[in-house]
């Protein structure tokens, strides 16, 4: 059993191993991830995958632009192979999300984001199998795509322990240590080890973490559920999509499958230890009538399985990120609420830099820090669709 590390990153996730990855790229010292299950066991396991830039703030496209330009060149800057598939984004609106949608494509181009607004008879011209009732405009993001969270996840994970990062699996971290307001190290199921930095990365488990650490953090857990189609024929060029009206979304997979989900996350009443095995009949008939309803011929698809996964959500479902102020050596990258994995390779390297370094670098993302909920420096979405913001 290890005794003493620099380092302790609670949470084998995509954002714990991305943090790992890059704090060990930078020198930063010994460094643990330690995991109660297994690596990519949580959310990212679960993950729809999707890569876009369509956000209501400034600050989270700059994100997934990094992010993006990272998972492009994953090979050449982390060191290992992963798949990412181009595909473009169609976000379809109805009267209550048209200014939100203009004002949000306009700060989308102005920051380089190749995308474009549809009036409905464009988007028939381009996608005639779609029924546009109740659409009033669109808009098409052509910088977007989908990788596998849970190959990232791995991939950063193993580049880590080839860089001298240590794992411990199947291990629970039972508390934080902390005396005279420092970090001291952490309390697991297999005893204690010392460090003089924590990094709670633990997704819906990470406010029960805290409060050991005397930190109250708004992380609740947030059930997240998805389903997967096999459609009548094949959807090979259809876009992945978000049909704002109905709250649904889906995205094709490599195999000529369909992905999809609904907003419908289920905040604060779920046990992240003991979830549901599979999704209900309440989903499938949930995703297949307002699938069908846009999307007519699929009324025929064949329901193949779904899952459900848990992720902790924040109370502006945005991520927490950053130094805890009440305790010096405890950091955070936690609450992201269902949108972690277009973020992680970027926080994963920002992250890195603030520990490591002693301030932000590459992206400043002190917007995220836990005291903006003090300060009333909330974040705020234009659309009222959670899996959008």
């Amino acid at each position: 059993m290890l005794k003493r590390v620099d380092i302790v990153v609670v949470g084998a996730g995509i954002h714990g191993a991305s943090l790992a990855y890059n704090l060990l790229a930078k020198g930063a010292g010994r460094v643990l991830i330690i995991d109660k299950a297994n690596v990519g066991s949580g959310a990212t396991g679960r993950s729809a995958s999707f890569i876009r830039h369509h956000y209501s703030n400034e600050i989270c496209v700059r994100i997934v632009k990094e992010s993006l330009r990272i998972v492009r060149g994953f090979e050449d800057e982390v060191g290992a192979h992963v798949d990412f598939q181009p595909q473009p984004l169609l976000l379809m609106a109805g009267p209550e999300h048209e200014e939100a949608l203009r004002e949000n494509v306009a700060m989308h181009r102005a920051l380089g984001v190749d995308v474009e607004l549809m009036e409905p008879e464009v988007v028939a011209g381009s996608f005639p199998y779609l029924d546009l009732k109740g659409i009033v405009l669109a808009a098409l993001e052509r910088d977007a795509g989908y990788g596998d969270a849970y190959q990232i996840n791995t991939a950063y994970a193993e580049r880590a322990k080839e860089l001298g990062g240590e794992l411990l699996t199947d291990t629970e971290v039972l508390s934080i240590d902390v005396s005279k307001g420092r970090v001291g190290g952490v309390k697991t199921s297999r005893g204690s080890i010392e460090a003089d930095t924590v990094v709670i990365a633990a997704g819906p488990w990470s406010r029960k973490l805290a409060r050991t650490a005397g930190i109250d953090l708004q992380v609740e857990p947030a059930l997240l559920s998805l389903g997967v189609l096999l459609p009548p024929r094949g959807i090979e060029e259809t876009p992945m999509a978000f049909d704002m009206t109905a709250g649904a979304y889906w995205r094709p997979e490599r195999n000529g499958t369909l992905l999809l989900g609904t907003d419908e996350e289920v905040v604060g009443t779920w046990n992240p230890d003991n979830l549901p095995e599979g999704v209900g009949f309440e989903f499938v008939s949930s995703v297949s009538r307002l699938l069908g309803r846009r999307w007519p011929e699929m009324k025929q698809a064949r329901f193949m399985r779904g899952w459900v996964g848990a992720d902790g959500a924040s109370p502006d479902m945005h991520p927490i990120i950053g130094a805890a102020p009440e305790v010096e050596g405890l950091y955070l990258s936690t609450g992201y609420s269902g949108h972690g994995f277009k973020f992680s390779p970027a926080v994963g390297k920002c992250l890195a830099e603030l520990i490591a370094d002693g301030s932000y670098k590459t992206l400043d993302l002190s917007p995220f820090s836990i005291e903006r909920y003090e300060l009333g420096r909330t974040f705020k979405s234009r659309y009222p669709m959670a899996v959008v913001q």
